[in-house]
């Protein structure tokens, strides 16, 4: 998502921006309606409608953000998906495994596709041929994945796709919602204390406006919690 969002901010001031976002939209309007092909053009058309008049589908481009690289990377993928279906070969199924990866890579919470590892077994072949099927998808997802992981493990010491990622969802909750964070949970709760007050409280707006430690844990607002994502990433 940064190399594609953060390309498109970085050259000629943003312009590409839209035009990538229409792009990306167009592109995988016609991914889905191919997809749809391999059960007939009443299907492919169908399916192209839906999506042009669905007003869901249409938000997630209007906003650059990772769901737009997401929809269209998962349209791709269906697509893959589709005439893997109808003509399975080894080559296509570690296709649809770099798939898998990249789509993780773009969002991590996409790795529950890998999963999809059983789809072999439900189309028609031997069990030796779906088993090399399988074993191909395993391998083409899990390789890049595994090879990421090592990478933050080695450069940030945490062996993960992602940094913080189970954590959000309870956090958020914890933070927003119910305001039980504090410095007295525990020494990770001491840690992140001491960082908002390192790195956090003396940065604008919180330095001209005075803004304490107390305020941040009784409020609990949202743009401090987005801001603890610029945090972490530091």
């Amino acid at each position: 998502t940064p190399l594609v969002a953060g390309g498109s901010l970085d050259l000629f001031g943003g312009a590409l921006a839209e035009p990538l976002a229409a792009v990306l939209f167009a592109l995988s309007v016609v991914a889905w309606s191919a997809a749809g092909l391999v059960y007939g053009p009443r299907v492919a058309l169908t399916v192209g409608i839906l999506l042009l008049v669905y007003p869901g589908y249409g938000l997630m481009f209007h906003e650059l953000a990772s769901e737009t690289v997401f929809a269209a990377a998962f349209a791709g993928w269906a697509l893959l998906v589709t005439r893997t279906a109808v003509r399975p070969s080894i080559a296509r199924f570690t296709l649809v495994g770099l798939g898998v990866a990249v789509l993780a890579l773009i969002r991590p919470g996409n790795s529950v596709l890998l999963a999809f590892a059983v789809f072999p077994f439900a189309l028609a072949g031997s069990w030796r041929s779906r088993v090399r099927w399988a074993g191909a998808f395993a391998l083409a997802a899990t390789l890049p994945l595994t090879a990421w992981s090592l990478h933050n493990g080695l450069r940030f010491d945490t062996y993960a796709l992602a940094r913080g990622g189970n954590a959000i969802i309870p956090f958020y909750r914890a933070f927003i919602d119910d305001h039980i964070v504090s410095p007295k949970n525990g020494e990770a709760s001491r840690r992140l204390t001491a960082a908002m007050q390192r790195h956090l409280l003396t940065r604008e707006p919180y330095r001209s406006y005075g803004v304490t430690l107390d305020e941040i844990f009784r409020e609990g607002t949202f743009r401090v919690h987005e801001d603890l994502y610029l945090l972490s990433d530091q």
